[in-house]
Formats: structure tokens, sequence, C-alpha cells
């Protein structure tokens, strides 16, 4: 297992000790730092997961740009075309740079699975996340070609419409009611 993160160190490391922990993994988990939104650190990440384990052969998208999950006084007229942009680049460009990264390994290996975090917002937007919402959108409309694509070469591309998640420094804003 390769953990790669943005900048908590602690927590990269406690999650590190915790799948040792509970999977029995000493010595197959390492932490990368690098921004998915870099070409060249995640170039870097991949090599360094290849030279590690010998390839890539799952890969899970789950990176977010930061996001406060609250829903008061997030209209229309709120959002501005910057905050679309920030979304798209953390979400959509993000999940293009390692999966564009992983695809040759995959394929190399005869197969794969790539599984991009989306949100069950996009068919049910029940608070006005505009920005976060039409990023994950596009996520599922490139995670759809691309299951098309790369099935193919025996790679499998899904998508999870993951619901909140209690409990993330993302949802702290969130109110009860929601």
């Amino acid at each position: 297992v390769t953990l790669d993160y943005l900048s908590n160190d602690e927590r990269a490391q406690h999650t590190k000790q915790h799948i040792e922990n509970e999977a029995d993994a000493q010595g197959r988990v390492i932490t990368c730092k690098a921004d998915v939104t870099d070409e060249t650190q995640v170039n870097e990440l991949a090599q360094t997961t290849a030279n590690t384990f010998g390839g890539i052969d799952i890969l899970i998208n789950n990176a977010l740009s930061h996001y406060s999950f609250d829903p008061r006084n997030r209209n229309t007229q709120q959002h501005q075309l910057d905050d679309y942009a920030t979304q798209l680049e953390g979400c959509l460009k993000g999940t293009y740079n390692t999966c564009t990264t992983a695809l040759p390994t995959c394929d190399a290996n005869h197969g794969g699975r790539i599984v991009n975090i989306s949100s069950n917002l996009v068919d049910s937007p029940i608070v006005p996340y505009h920005d976060y919402i039409a990023a994950k959108g596009a996520l599922i409309g490139f995670t759809r070609s691309l299951a098309q694509e790369a099935g193919a070469w025996g790679v499998t591309v899904n998508a999870i419409a993951a619901g909140l998640t209690v409990g993330t420094d993302s949802s702290r804003a969130t109110t009860e009611d929601v």
C-alpha cells in the first residue's frame, strides 16, 4: 500500500501504522507526500510505488480540494467561477494525473483496478454545494469514459458515490439536520 497525502504528516503516519497493525502488513506500507494536481509529483509517486512494489495494481482516487460541507449561505450567487475551478483542479485534474500515470503499469500487469471516489450528491443534490457537485459530476463522466477505454486492456474503472462522512475536517461545519 502506498499512502499519498498532501500535508498532514502525523495523520499519514497514524494511518500507515493502523494499516500495518490491522492487516499484518508490516513493511508493505509506505507513505509519500505528493500533490496529485502536480504532474511531476504524481510521476515521482508512481515511480516510488513501482520501485517499491513492482507496479500499481489498484489505484483509489480519494483526493479532495479543501472544502467545507456547510449548507448555510451556499446559494448560486455566493459561488464564483474560481470556486468551480478549484474543485475541478483537485477532483478532475488530480484523478486524471493519477490515472494516466498508473494505467501503463496496470496494463503491463494485464489488469488492475481504478476506483474514483465521487459523491451521492451528483444524483441527489440535497444541499447547494454547486462547485463541489459539478466537479464530482465531471469525475463521473471521466470515470465512465475511462472505463470504456481501459476495459479493453483488462483494467476495471469504477466510481463510488459516497455520502457524507461524519468526523472529517470537511464535514465539521455540517449541520445536524443535513
